[in-house]
């Protein structure tokens, strides 16, 4: 969505993230490694500073990045952004609903 609309993207290096983003190589894009976890959603105490170091540092870059060039280059993400745009979606949502009904166009 931040891409679709012309903006810079932060983001953590999370596996599903990494799966939709990792083909685009821009600099609208910075992905920040995760601090290891404990449990579900608890930062290793040892990793949680490193991380909001990087994390700053990530923002800090597209900040700096969106005043000097503040028109992000869609050309780079256009197959993506065409992939999640919303009549895309619709499309295949409609196409599992249709399946799953037993409606499937010949």
């Amino acid at each position: 969505e931040a891409l679709a609309s012309g903006c810079r993207v932060v983001t953590t290096a999370l596996p599903g993230v990494m799966e939709v983003l990792k083909e685009y190589d821009t600099e609208a894009i910075s992905m920040v490694s995760p601090p290891r976890l404990l449990g579900q959603d608890t930062p290793h105490p040892e990793d949680a500073a490193g991380f909001v170091r990087d994390l700053a540092g990530a923002l800090e870059r597209q900040i700096l990045a969106a005043r000097e060039s503040p028109e992000v280059d869609r050309q780079a993400v256009a197959g993506l952004l065409d992939y999640y745009s919303w009549p895309r979606v619709f499309a295949r949502v409609e196409q599992v609903y249709r399946r799953a009904l037993g409606h499937e166009p010949h």
